[in-house]
């Protein structure tokens, strides 16, 4: 048995899901799914979105080189922003543990 972590999503009513070996990996795909549903390409952009708050912008490499409770951190604050949370257009994230058998 070999646990593996299911990154399932819906946006418009259209689901879609990636499967990942370690659960960073599910959240490093997740938290780059959000900035792709927000728009977001950078720092500024995201500091122009929500000033006053923390940044919460990363680069795929610089994600990668965190370690995984860093990266579990910046997934659940990304996942509860008001215009993710609660978005007009279904968009919708969450991580799931599986098992995968031979």
């Amino acid at each position: 048995m070999m646990d593996i972590w299911v990154l399932s999503g819906s946006y418009e009513g259209d689901p879609f899901a990636s499967t990942h070996i370690q659960r960073k990996g599910a959240e490093i795909a997740g938290i780059l799914d959000i900035y792709d549903f927000l728009g977001i390409n950078d720092r500024d952009e995201y500091a122009l979105r929500f000033p006053g708050q923390d940044n919460w912008f990363y680069t795929g490499d610089e994600l990668r080189a965190m370690d995984g409770d860093e990266v579990s951190k910046v997934f659940g604050e990304l996942t509860y922003l008001d215009c993710v949370y609660d978005n007009d257009v279904g968009y919708r994230l969450s991580i799931i543990k599986s098992r995968l058998a031979a």
